[in-house]
């Protein structure tokens, strides 16, 4: 029985969090659909192991029947809202005290929603039926598709707290039961954010994501999107290169922990090293790449990409580009090495100051980075930094193309 109870009372806390954050009826409708019915069997079985009697079977299989019904149809019909009042009352005698405040509440709260309805937030989730592998346990869960924190601002504060993991987490007993990925958009940070799930980063399911993503910022009113009428898809870490405030850029992170971190940072954008000199040579070796790239010739445009970088061996981009063709011949193993290489000197990059992220009225870089920075750019990367196996790599891969 103390187990059943208290596997109510985290539903209980569960669905008056949720109805206290809804924004709209979706919000509203989801709260019900995930808590109430749960809620109300794990009251009932505390109950039965104390002998109650069976009409409090009928009356929860009543309220499941609605829950069913209205899940399938995606919406309650206004009788049904009565029948759920007027059930809380029946509950509550039957001594089912929380299931009957969690029915007044969301009959309350839906009733005043439907009255008075917000404006739309573009923000868009799902509901799964899952079990938990660890308990058996079965269950709906919530997972975010699409978040816009503009007229939602708790939820870019919850981002940045770590809140926002989008992962179900077994209701009986906390096992993780999954994960999912999602779109998140700040537009006053220009982050147009494609937050992967792990088991999405293979380049076909990343091209489509963005895909879905770019067509929903597409469907978005103007405003919603702070005046950004034009959308480009940048690949690599989310970096904001574009002056120009009518650009959504949607960027890609390859994890929860990569979407904290740019979420949490109070900057807006990685900026490279730009030498003028060594860009003008590498120049057209860099339009070769993107040219072999865009004809699909996958392994002459990673070589590309890789001579590029042995050529301006701070520009991190071409380490990410180059990754990216690789993952397109299906050297997968090659791809993520270079993919990890490529976010370890980037730490580095940054933690000498010489890759910053940064505002917009803040660019520049310190004095002992513009020192380190001519010395790489003359010498190559600092040994002390262990990038050996990558810089064979990336001369393996220039040696194929010459071959």
């Amino acid at each position: 029985m103390k187990t059943r109870l208290s596997l109510a009372h985290r539903l209980g806390g569960r669905f008056d969090a949720a109805i206290g954050n809804a924004y709209d009826m979706n919000d509203i409708l989801a709260a019900f659909w995930l808590y109430v019915a749960p809620l109300a069997a794990a009251e009932r079985h505390a109950l039965s192991e104390q002998g109650s009697e069976e009409t409090i079977g009928r009356a929860v299989s009543r309220l499941v029947s609605i829950d069913v019904q209205s899940y399938h149809r995606h919406g309650l019909f206004s009788q049904e809202i009565d029948e759920l009042r007027t059930m809380s009352g029946e509950l509550e005698y039957l001594e089912l005290q929380r299931t009957a405040v969690a029915l007044r509440l969301f009959c309350g709260v839906a009733e005043s929603m439907a009255s008075e309805p917000p404006e739309a937030c573009w923000c868009e989730h799902k509901l799964e039926l899952l079990e938990c592998k660890q308990c058996g346990y079965v269950a709906r869960y919530l997972f975010w598709t699409a978040i816009n924190v503009k007229k939602r601002p708790e939820l870019a504060s919850a981002a940045r707290a770590g809140r926002l993991r989008n992962e179900a987490r077994c209701y009986a007993c906390g096992a993780s039961c999954a994960s999912a990925g999602f779109f998140y958009c700040d537009p006053s940070r220009d982050e147009f954010l494609v937050v992967l799930a792990p088991g999405e980063e293979e380049e076909g399911a990343v091209k489509a994501t963005v895909e879905r993503c770019w067509q929903y910022l597409l469907a978005m009113p103007l405003e919603m999107r702070d005046g950004k009428d034009y959308i480009v898809y940048a690949k690599g870490w989310p970096v904001l290169v574009f002056e120009e405030d009518r650009v959504a850029a949607i960027t890609v992170c390859r994890s929860h922990q990569e979407f904290e971190e740019v979420v949490r940072d109070q900057v807006l954008f990685n900026v490279e090293p730009f030498n003028v000199e060594l860009r003008l040579t590498v120049h057209s070796t860099v339009e070769k790449a993107y040219s072999l790239s865009a004809d699909e010739q996958w392994l002459p445009a990673a070589a590309a990409f890789a001579r590029a970088f042995l050529e301006h061996p701070c520009s991190v981009s071409f380490l990410v580009h180059m990754a990216s063709c690789l993952r397109n011949a299906e050297r997968n193993d090659d791809a993520g090495a270079v993919e990890r290489d490529a976010a370890r000197l980037l730490v580095h990059l940054k933690r000498h100051g010489i890759v910053r992220r940064m505002v917009r009225m803040r660019v520049g870089r310190a004095a002992h980075g513009e020192d380190l920075l001519a010395r790489i750019l003359r010498e190559g990367l600092p040994k002390e930094w262990g990038f050996g196996d990558l810089l064979a790599r990336l001369w393996r891969y220039t040696g194929e193309a010459s071959s």
